[in-house]
C-alpha cells in the first residue's frame, strides 16, 4: 500500500476528547514501521506494567481518535503503546502502533466500527491488465517516412465502467481515471489509472470486507504472474456517503519490470467472455467449487501456489518445493475419494488378516494391527490420480506424468522430512518446483471454468515462466526415467 503521513493534529480516545482544548497532539501515518502515532510531548496510553498513584492505565486501545491541522478526521484501530521516553521533571515522548488507520477528508467525524457498504480499490498495474483505454494516439508517417504524433482522440465508447462480477452477494465494476498532471510546452504527461468498485447486497464488517479486497489481489496476482499488490482503499459506511481512506502494511512486492508486464499470462482480454464466471469460482459464491472443505483445500492450494509465482519471495528453493507440494497435495486431495478400498471391502480385508495373523509373535501382531485400520490413500496415489483428472491440462507441459510424479515426489518426501538421502541437484530442484508449481497453475485455472486449450493458448502467447515451460517439456518429452539427483 502506499505509505502516507498526516499532518499533526489533535488526539484522544474519543472524538469529544480529541476535540478538547488541552488535547494530545502527535502525527500518525503509514511508512515502513507500519502504521504510527508519533506524540513529542504527551501521552495517550499507559506504559506496560508501570502502576502510578496505585493505578495501571492501559496500554491499548480499541480506537483512538484525531484532527489533523490539513483537515482530516482519523482513526487508529487495535492502538499499543509501543516505546517512548518519559523525564522526571517533565515531559512524556509516546510512539504508538496500530493495526490500521483510517481518514475522511472534511468529516466532523464517523463511526469506525459501523458495517460497509461499498469500497474502492486500486491494484497495481491493473490498467496494464484491462488494456484498454479511452484516449488514443494517432501517428502518422512524414515524407521522410518518420512517425509523427498527429492527435490524442477520445473515444467514450471505451470509457465506460465494465462489469466484473454481478451476483446475488455482490457487483464488482472496473472504472478508469485519467489525469494529465502537467502541461508544459514541450512535455504533456498522460496517466491511466484502473480502479475497482465493490458493492456490497449486505453489509459487511471490517474483517470481511479486508477479506474480499485482498481475495481480489490474489486474484489479480493470478492473472498478471505478478503481484496486484493493493495500492490504495477507500470504505463506504452505513450512513455515511464519506469514503474512508484505509492505511495498513498490506503485503507487497517490487514492482514488476516491463518484461514481466509484457509476459502477463491472463489480461482480461483472454478472460472477457467469462470472468464473471472465473470470479464466481474464485470467490465460490455459487458453490461451483464444492462445499466448505473441498473449496477451502483450493483457496490453500491457490494461495501458495501465487506466493511462489508471483510475489517474488527471495527465500531456499527448499521451502519452496515444500510448498508448491503442499499446494498440489491439497488440489489432489479436492473433489476425490480418499479413500484406499471401498468400506465393505476394507473390513473385509481387515477380517482376512485377523485371521491370518492367528500364531504369530506378538510383537508383530501389535504391529499390524495398529495399521490394518488405515484405509486412506498415499500422496504419490493422489497425485498419479491427479494427473490422469487432468491429463487434457497438462500433457502439453509434463507428457510423461509418471517420471513427473516420481521426481516430485522423491523432491516432497526429501525436503518435507528433512531426509539426508536423495537431495536433488539445486538447479534441477529450482526448475522442478518452478515446473511444479506451473502445473498447479495450469489445473487451478481449469478448475476456475477456463478450457484446456485456453490455457496452453495463453501461456505459450504470454512466454509466462518460459523457461520453466521449456524444461519441463524437455526433461520429460521421454519415456525413460531419469535420475534427477544429476
Amino acid at each position: 500500500m502506499i505509505p502516507s503521513k498526516f499532518a499533526q493534529g489533535a488526539w484522544g480516545k474519543s472524538w469529544e476528547e480529541a476535540c478538547k482544548t488541552d488535547a494530545v497532539q502527535g502525527t500518525a501515518g503509514l511508512g515502513e514501521e507500519g502504521v504510527t502515532l508519533d506524540i513529542p510531548c504527551g501521552k495517550l496510553l499507559g506504559i506496560p506494567n508501570v502502576v502510578v498513584n496505585g493505578t495501571r492505565e492501559s496500554s491499548t486501545a480499541d480506537f483512538l481518535y484525531g484532527f489533523s491541522q490539513d483537515g482530516y478526521a482519523l482513526v487508529l484501530g487495535n492502538a499499543v503503546y509501543s516505546g517512548g521516553e518519559t523525564h522526571y521533571p517533565g515531559m512524556m515522548h509516546q510512539v504508538i502502533r496500530a493495526d490500521y488507520l483510517m481518514a475522511a477528508k472534511g468529516c466532523s467525524e464517523f463511526d469506525p466500527s459501523a458495517q460497509i457498504k461499498k469500497m474502492d480499490i486500486e491494484l497495481r498495474n491493473l490498467a496494464d491488465w484491462y488494456g484498454k483505454s479511452a484516449y488514443c494516439m494517432i501517428y502518422e508517417a512524414d515524407d521522410q517516412k518518420n512517425i509523427c504524433f498527429k492527435s490524442l482522440e477520445y473515444r467514450r465508447g471505451d470509457d465506460e465502467p465494465c462489469i466484473l462480477l454481478n451476483n446475488d452477494q455482490c457487483t464488482v465494476t472496473l472504472f478508469s481515471r485519467y489525469a494529465i498532471p502537467r502541461l508544459n510546452n514541450n512535455e504533456m504527461t498522460f496517466r491511466h489509472r484502473c480502479g475497482l468498485s465493490v458493492d456490497f447486497l449486505a453489509s459487511k464488517s471490517l474483517e470481511e470486507a479486508l477479506s474480499f479486497a485482498v481475495g481480489l489481489s490474489k486474484f489479480f496476482s493470478l492473472c498478471m504472474g505478478f503481484h496486484a499488490s493493493i495500492q490504495t482503499l477507500k470504505f463506504y459506511f452505513d450512513g455515511n456517503g464519506t469514503p474512508i481512506q484505509y492505511y495498513a502494511p498490506f503485503l507487497d512486492s517490487p514492482a514488476p519490470s516491463k518484461n514481466t508486464i509484457c509476459s502477463m499470462p491472463f489480461p482480461y482480454r483472454a478472460l472477457e467472455a467469462k470472468i464473471c464466471i472465473y470470479l464466481n469460482r474464485w470467490f465460490n459464491h455459487c458453490n461451483e467449487m464444492g462445499d466448505e472443505k473441498d473449496y477451502g483445500l483450493i483457496k490453500r492450494a491457490g494461495n501458495m501456489i501465487i506466493s511462489v509465482l508471483a510475489y517474488g519471495w527471495k527465500m531456499p528453493v527448499e521451502l519452496q518445493c515444500v510448498s508448491v507440494s503442499q499446494a498440489l497435495e491439497a488440489i489432489s486431495k479436492c473433489k476425490t475419494d480418499l479413500k484406499l478400498w471401498p468400506k465393505m471391502e476394507h473390513k473385509r480385508i481387515q477380517k482376512e488378516l485377523m485371521e491370518r495373523m492367528k500364531g504369530i509373535p506378538e510383537e508383530y501382531s501389535e504391529w499390524i494391527q495398529s495399521r490394518i485400520s488405515q484405509n486412506s490413500k498415499g500422496a504419490k496415489r493422489l497425485m498419479n490420480e491427479l494427473m490422469d483428472r487432468q491429463r487434457d491440462v497438462i500433457e502439453w507441459l509434463v507428457p510423461n506424468t509418471d517420471q513427473f510424479v516420481h521426481e516430485q515426489q522423491t523432491a516432497r518426501n526429501t525436503y518435507s522430512h528433512g531426509s539426508p538421502a536423495g537431495v536433488v541437484d539445486p538447479p534441477n530442484l529450482y526448475w522442478l518446483t518452478i515446473g511444479a508449481a506451473l502445473v498447479g497453475y495450469a489445473i487451478l485455472w481449469h478448475l476456475l471454468g477456463m478450457e484446456s486449450g485456453e490455457i496452453q493458448a495463453e501461456l505459450e502467447r504470454s512466454r509466462f515462466k518460459s523457461k520453466a515451460v521449456e524444461w519441463l517439456q524437455q526433461r520429460y518429452c521421454e519415456r525413460d526415467v531419469i535420475d534427477i539427483s544429476r
